[in-house]
């Protein structure tokens, strides 16, 4: 049975090929480059839109935290997705990070 009672996105469930397919049509259908920017501090009521942004967010986050080298090669696989909205950089921090939590060593690509 669900717990409805917090407004947080339920994907501890989701297998890791879902996952993956899931950040996919999320970074396609709900674009970086579309969010509402909102000032800190400031009291708002979220919209669907924003629900959707947190939603692509914790499923992005849930990925970046699943150890195994399954997930850590879906981070490297994000960068070959065309227009992809995190940079290249940014997602080699990631890598980098990952190597140390998954326990192996990153060996970068000629």
């Amino acid at each position: 049975m669900e717990d409805f009672t917090t407004d947080a996105p339920v994907i501890e469930g989701l297998s890791l090929p879902n996952l993956e397919r899931l950040l996919k049509l999320a970074f396609a259908a709900v674009r970086v480059k579309d969010d509402v920017p909102r000032k800190s501090g400031v009291l708002f009521s979220p919209t669907q839109r924003e629900d959707a942004e947190r939603a692509r967010g914790a499923a992005f986050s849930r990925l970046l935290h699943t150890p195994g080298r399954a997930a850590f090669n879906a981070i490297l696989d994000l960068r070959r997705i065309p227009d992809f909205p995190i940079d290249e950089a940014s997602l080699r921090q990631f890598e980098g990070a990952g190597c140390k939590k998954f326990g192996f060593r990153h060996v970068e690509a000629k």
